[in-house]
């Protein structure tokens, strides 16, 4: 059969618009509800790597990546992190994942003729590439200054790595897909993953096809 090197405990749970709020409603019941599979799939296959969802919207205040005021993402991260510090779970040893799973989707930074707003610049000034290019910088900016605050675990000496199972443009607006802006858009951020040594994974979403860039 097929080996299996890693696992992946649910997609995109934290996110707003998934129906998992119906069995997991916030982070510490998804803690407590992976507990047993963490357990029973390290003790059945004891070389698969176990990852848990949290979500990249905590690291933003703004933009179309930053989380929906009051959606079930807003204190996900931070209830993950406080139910895995304690020591015991349903009276078990609490069982750390191998690691935390993130999907990073963002914006060109680029806006049409009307409509720009916060930092956008108009689609037609000239500086489209330059535009682009920049927005994976400040997306890792944030996102790197939050591993340490916002991913991390206390009491916990080794954190989990980070695994980026998805990473790919998505403007709502700007149909810059398959562009070869969108191209450098892309390996700038598999680069940037590569300057930290706690990202054990990244994997472009998706490799065959530039739909996922264009607008919804």
């Amino acid at each position: 059969g097929l080996p299996i090197q890693y696992a992946e405990l649910g997609n995109e749970v934290a996110a707003s618009e998934d129906g998992d709020g119906v069995v997991y409603p916030n982070g510490k019941e998804y803690v407590d509800g992976m507990q047993a599979w963490i357990s029973a799939i390290h003790t059945s296959y004891p070389t698969v790597k176990v990852g848990m969802a949290v979500t990249r919207c905590s690291a933003f205040t703004s933009g179309d990546y930053s989380c929906t005021p009051g959606g079930r993402e807003a204190g996900w991260n931070t209830a993950v992190m406080s139910e895995l510090g304690q020591a015991t779970i349903g009276g078990a040893t609490t069982v750390i994942p191998d690691a935390f799973i993130v999907h990073m989707y963002s914006e060109t930074g680029l806006c049409p003729a009307s409509g720009c707003v916060g930092g956008q610049v108009y689609l037609g000034n000239g500086t489209t590439a330059q535009t682009m290019l920049q927005q994976p910088f400040e997306v890792w900016n944030s996102l790197h200054a939050y591993f340490s605050t916002g991913l991390s675990i206390t009491g916990v000496s080794t954190q989990p790595k980070i695994w980026f199972t998805e990473y790919n443009l998505h403007d709502k607006v700007v149909p810059a897909g398959g562009s070869w802006a969108h191209g450098l858009y892309v390996a700038t951020y598999s680069l940037l993953f590569a300057t930290d040594s706690r990202v054990g994974m990244a994997l472009h979403h998706e490799v065959q096809s530039p739909t996922i860039a264009f607008p919804d």
